[in-house]
């Protein structure tokens, strides 16, 4: 492949790849902002870090461009001193936005998900993978920052740093963990909510495209091992940097499928018999007749039992 692809073309492919992605993803959001606008005409928080993701992601392929622009493909032995300072500025700058990117997208999902909890455990589970979003973000944005030594700590080459082969081991290794998780967590929350299997499988499935994300994720894994050991970061970072567009998009992109019409008519429905459930169980319906007032809600457009079946139950 590299014989058959000049390394002038490289960068160039990837701020293609990267732009295009970008679009894509701008596309998937407008998409959910107007689905959610059209359905409930509300915002809530999971709807703020969504945005704040694709301001990330915008910012992110922007400094991708600059490392593009200041030699990514090329040789570093090859470049101009000005040109080598630009890159690792942008390479410094994409890096962390890149983790800031992930956080937002994952916690906005599991954000959306807490909506749907109905059990205390269920809700605990969902804000326990909020904080160890929260945690991996911090410390891998903290060590990313100050990786080498002050005052140039974005000076990757001639600087002193510490081990980055490892730390990217660590970044790329919890962050497939933690995308599994969120992957995860929506499975086990829907399970329970009480819409057709029918319905419930499409959500599922659209919860599931995530593990797409977990496929570039381990891409991105395999490549970055020679490109954060290397004394020649312009031109082995080249694939590194391709997988780690796909990531960034896909996560993005994932949190916002769930928003698709047909998928939030039914997460809407489940939403509505959850907060049926919690109602009944907070304020003491142990009767059928608590139970049966969220079925009754939906049994109309989907078939469910009635009121008077369930209380008979």
């Amino acid at each position: 492949m590299d014989q058959r692809l000049p390394p002038v073309t490289r960068g160039e492919s990837l701020n293609v790849l990267s732009w295009t992605l970008l679009c894509l993803t701008i596309l998937s959001k407008v998409a959910r902002f107007g689905t959610k606008y059209v359905i409930v005409r509300k915002w809530e928080w999971d709807d703020l870090l969504a945005i704040l993701a694709l301001v990330f992601s915008a910012s992110q392929t922007i400094a991708m461009s600059m490392e593009t622009a200041s030699g990514l493909g090329l040789h570093f032995s090859t470049l101009s001193a000005t040109e080598k300072i630009a890159f690792q500025k942008a390479s410094y700058s994409s890096g962390i936005l890149f983790i800031a990117t992930l956080w937002a997208s994952k916690t906005a999902t599991v954000l959306l998900v807490q909506q749907l909890n109905a059990f205390s455990w269920e809700l605990q589970l969902a804000r326990g993978t909020a904080v160890l979003l929260g945690g991996w973000a911090f410390t891998a944005i903290f060590a990313s920052a100050f990786a080498c030594s002050l005052p140039r700590p974005w000076k990757l080459v001639g600087n002193r740093c510490f081990d980055r082969a490892a730390f990217y081991n660590y970044v790329s290794i919890s962050n497939i963990i933690t995308e599994v998780i969120v992957l995860v967590v929506p499975m086990i929350v829907l399970w329970k909510i009480n819409i057709t299997k029918k319905r419930k499988a499409a959500i599922l499935s659209c919860f599931g495209s995530r593990i797409f994300t977990i496929i570039a994720m381990i891409c991105q894994l395999v490549y970055g091992q020679k490109a954060y050991s290397t004394s020649d970061p312009t031109f082995d970072k080249w694939k590194t940097a391709m997988c780690a567009q796909l990531v960034q998009n896909l996560c993005v992109i994932s949190c916002s499928i769930p928003y698709l019409k047909p998928f939030y008519i039914g997460l809407q429905s489940g939403m509505i018999r959850s907060d049926d459930l919690r109602r009944g169980h907070t304020s003491g319906y142990a009767t059928g007749s608590g139970r049966s007032e969220g079925y009754e809600r939906d049994s109309e457009n989907e078939g469910a039992p009635s009121g008077g079946e369930t209380g008979g139950r």
